[in-house]
């Protein structure tokens, strides 16, 4: 089944040419979360695979993860990566919170705090990206997710006031309020294309922030966003202090490679669309010499794109090592 989300007529055009068993043209474009909640009634019992167009299945992915659904989950996911070769581990899901937003404030906001902040963060993707095991946790990426027709609509389908961002968040919040679990299937790989949801950056931070906005009002307490609000206005009315960036970053261009100063091993390779790299994708190498690969670049619609060499021993980036990515 395809809901049509696109208001083009020669998509639907060309949607109509393919095996679909069940088309559904939206009135406009309704969102991702209503979009599927419009295809929900007319659901057939058993497994969904929810999926963002942007994404490409490997192997038995599909399998691995309805067969997961078996297993006490009623949710689940695969690992990401963001190129073709299945290299470059996409970031953890994670939850949002008063917490992890005073975090990301002092983080941005003092250099003594942000470089500990930064290395737990690191840390965090390198034991996300190290496991081998399928594990249970609290959030898994919206990009990909199976569960059966049953348990999406004993939630109610998806949040309709989320038009983009957060509406998976918000559904796996209240599944785990109702004592579900969401099982991440290390062994289902998927590529997802990352970063093409809206049609430019200043439109996705503007749709990122309404969404992240109204998902905090719905969870958190109000003494919490009242603090949160207090330490977000200290903080621009305090002098700047200089944020964990890549200071100095030299230009890497379309094909250099990026030269490890010792054995692959050592080290972590990172990508970010942010200078603190708050969040990154990332590759641990096999060579002393690392591309970014051609398709991420081709198909990253930011203005900006930044890599950077970690010491994995101590998950700090090596001076020198980091570096701004030619995505024009």
């Amino acid at each position: 089944m395809v809901v049509d989300n696109s208001e083009s007529g020669d998509e639907m055009d060309r949607l109509r040419t393919l095996p679909i068993d069940e088309l559904i043209a939206a009135s406009s474009n309704l969102g991702y979360g209503r979009g599927i909640n419009l295809a929900l009634p007319r659901c057939r019992e058993g497994e969904l695979i929810i999926s963002n167009p942007d994404v490409e299945f490997t192997g038995p992915a599909i399998d691995l993860l309805c067969a997961a659904l078996d297993h006490s989950a009623e949710v689940a996911g695969p690992s990401l990566f963001w190129d073709e070769s299945l290299q470059w581990m996409l970031p953890p899901a994670e939850n949002t919170s008063v917490w992890s937003k005073a975090a990301e404030a002092a983080f941005q906001r003092w250099s003594f705090a942000g470089s500990f902040i930064g290395r737990r963060r690191c840390a965090t993707r390198v034991k996300f990206w190290s496991g081998v095991s399928d594990v249970h946790v609290d959030h898994i990426s919206g990009a990909v997710m199976a569960m059966r027709t049953d348990v999406l609509r004993r939630l109610g389908g998806f949040d309709e006031r989320f038009e983009l961002y957060f509406e998976e968040t918000d559904l796996m919040t209240r599944l785990r309020k109702q004592g579900g679990a969401v099982r991440l299937v290390r062994s289902a790989r998927c590529r997802h294309i990352f970063n093409q949801s809206s049609s430019s950056p200043d439109e996705s931070g503007r749709l990122y922030a309404k969404a992240e906005e109204l998902y905090l009002g719905k969870w958190s307490h109000p003494w919490a966003l009242e603090a949160l609000g207090r330490m977000k206005s200290s903080a621009r009315m305090a002098a700047p202090t200089p944020s964990p960036k890549t200071g100095g970053a030299r230009l890497l261009r379309p094909g250099e490679p990026i030269g490890l100063p010792g054995p692959a091993e050592d080290y972590l390779v990172e990508a970010s669309p942010l200078r603190s790299f708050w969040s990154a994708a990332g590759c641990f190498p096999s060579e002393r010499k690392v591309l970014i690969p051609s398709e991420i670049v081709e198909t990253y619609k930011g203005r900006e794109l930044f890599a950077r060499v970690v010491d994995r021993s101590t998950l700090r980036p090596i001076p020198g090592l980091e570096f701004e990515i030619s995505v024009k």
